[in-house]
């Protein structure tokens, strides 16, 4: 009910303890400091692991054009995507009436990827990806932009969502990375490290890499409704299961999500923010790789040939990796007559037909 979550949302407001928490790196300070706050990004993409970025969106930011009241009042009559997976639609406007009156538990929010068309085209000119107060990017480059979006899978978004509301336990798709910059509101996140399995059906204490995550026959819970049945005991210094990582994030901060990493977030107000899911060739390539190849076929013939003409020692690592059971080998482009690119198994044999 309304009081055990006015209880919670109290205590998911309160500072993260400190063996829980990840580390803080400030995108200025001047050139050293920034300097060294890229080297130290770069190594968490490389180790995978969680990290917090202050001050990393007052470069190349409009954050007055990315403000909810601004975006109600240009884009109040553009329909708005709930899902990219089941396609509802809303105005800014009824999104609006429903999150002023709304009763529900777990409240929709928008989810919207397709925000490089007009009119809301204009977007993409409002933000960057996060970067120092010196203009340099704070992540790796991009690898899934040499395919020049073909066939790519949606791969950012705009995020607006309700008190309650909230993304519930996942990991996310193909092996990518990400980073999520708020820009209003407040969001609270509960992640655990990508060996952690789901609890055991025994009824017993969780194991020491166990934590409730939802299993693959189960339905994902909403992220307010795991909050409500599990924080106590996870949220808990006597916690016996995989040590979890907690993120109090607050406007103009960007959390930065390793690849593999089961995550989940609630929004403790109303909050507004964009997010990017992008390749980095700092972590775990060949993962990444042969999940692209099981999940997005057809990308990943698109993605094989961008490596091959833009990077062919990662296309050499592409071959080595072994294609997964079920996954369709990309190798369907027979190599331009550059002697440079590496060649494939099709290149010597009869190229895949399907």
């Amino acid at each position: 009910g309304a009081a055990a979550w006015e209880a919670l949302r109290g205590r998911l407001r309160e500072p993260v303890p400190p063996e829980r928490a990840v580390a803080r790196f400030p995108a200025g300070g001047g050139a050293e400091q920034e300097g060294a706050s890229r080297e130290a990004v770069a190594r968490c993409e490389a180790e995978g692991v969680p990290c917090l970025l202050d001050g990393a969106m007052e470069t190349g930011w409009d954050l007055e054009e990315l403000a909810y009241e601004s975006l109600l009042a240009r884009f109040g009559e553009v329909p708005w995507r709930l899902s990219d997976v089941h396609g509802e639609l809303l105005t800014l406007l009824e999104f609006d009436e429903y999150v002023g009156t709304t009763r529900d538990d777990a409240p929709l929010g928008i989810y919207e990827s397709q925000f490089h068309r007009d009119p809301t085209g204009i977007i993409s000119n409002w933000y960057s990806s996060p970067q120092t107060h010196g203009g340099e990017p704070l992540f790796s480059s991009d690898l899934f932009a040499l395919s020049r979006s073909w066939r790519r899978p949606p791969w950012r978004w705009v995020l607006i969502g309700a008190e309650r509301s909230g993304t519930g336990m996942h990991v996310d798709p193909i092996y990518t990375s990400a980073w999520v910059a708020l820009v209003a509101g407040l969001k609270r996140w509960v992640m655990f490290p990508p060996d952690t399995e789901p609890v055991g059906e025994h009824g017993g204490p969780a194991g020491p890499r166990e934590a409730p995550l939802a299993r693959d026959s189960e339905p994902q819970l909403e992220a307010v409704h795991w909050f409500m049945e599990h924080y106590a005991a996870v949220g808990s210094p006597e916690w016996p299961g995989a040590p979890p990582v907690e993120i109090l994030q607050r406007p103009g901060e960007v959390v930065y999500v390793p690849q593999g990493w089961h995550h989940i977030v609630v929004n403790l107000e109303t909050s507004v923010a964009v997010t990017h899911n992008w390749a980095s060739e700092l972590g775990q390539f060949e993962l990444m790789w042969r999940e692209t190849c099981r999940d997005e076929s057809h990308f990943a013939r698109a993605f094989f040939r961008a490596l091959r003409r833009e990077r062919p020692d990662l296309a050499r690592r592409a071959i080595a990796a072994a294609v997964p059971p079920g996954g369709l080998p990309p190798w369907d482009a027979a190599p331009s007559p550059d002697s440079s690119e590496p060649s494939s198994p099709a290149d010597s044999s009869d190229s895949d037909s399907s």
